[in-house]
């Protein structure tokens, strides 16, 4: 640069600024000198500053507190709880209650309005059975006919008709947990 008195002056050109630095494109820092500049590696980074690898803070087993998980980040780290676990209030990790929320137990409804399984909490996961009057792995239920199974009244059957009742007697309102047979004084009803 000339100056107003003739003379000239030079300019620290910033290598940073322009780019034309040789510092690692991730986790390095340019820091720009009078003439020059210097590359050094961020925290969480190790290396020359032209080249720098991240360090795995979960190496060290003790970073995170008991019952979290280290999950390694670029140039950071961060304390998760294990799957199946939410993080409380409190900070600490607790079961998660995988019934309250989407599982894949069968949804089917039964007559009476129950679901054809049940979703049972375990920790840190959860199993499906099928309930009273169904049959299968809790993931696919398939209701059990009992009226081919000497139907005695009770359950689910489907397609009771007068001809399963004794003579005389008639097949009585659904009431959401059995069928009846109406009593005929004169009869006696199924069981």
């Amino acid at each position: 640069e000339v100056l107003s008195d003739g003379t000239t002056k030079c300019l620290d050109i910033d290598e940073c600024e322009t780019g034309a630095d040789n510092c690692a494109d991730v986790g390095s820092t340019c820091e720009n000198r009078n003439g020059s500049f210097v590359c050094a590696c961020q925290d969480g980074w190790h290396g020359t500053g032209t080249v720098c690898t991240d360090v795995d803070e979960c190496e060290d087993a003790n970073i995170c507190p008991t019952g979290k998980e280290c999950s390694n980040l670029p140039g950071s780290y961060t304390c998760i709880c294990p799957a199946g676990e939410v993080e409380a209030d409190d900070g600490t990790c607790v079961d998660k209650d995988e019934c309250m929320g989407a599982n894949m137990c069968d949804k089917t409804r039964g007559v009476n309005g129950s679901f054809a399984s049940i979703c049972i909490n375990t920790v840190g996961s959860y199993t499906c059975a099928c309930s009273k009057g169904w049959t299968g792995d809790g993931i696919q239920c398939t209701d059990i006919n009992e009226c081919t199974q000497g139907w005695t009244g009770f359950g689910n059957c489907d397609g009771v008709t007068d001809s399963d009742c004794n003579p005389n007697d008639a097949v009585g309102p659904f009431d959401g947990n059995l069928h009846n047979c109406l009593d005929n004084p004169d009869s006696e009803a199924k069981t």
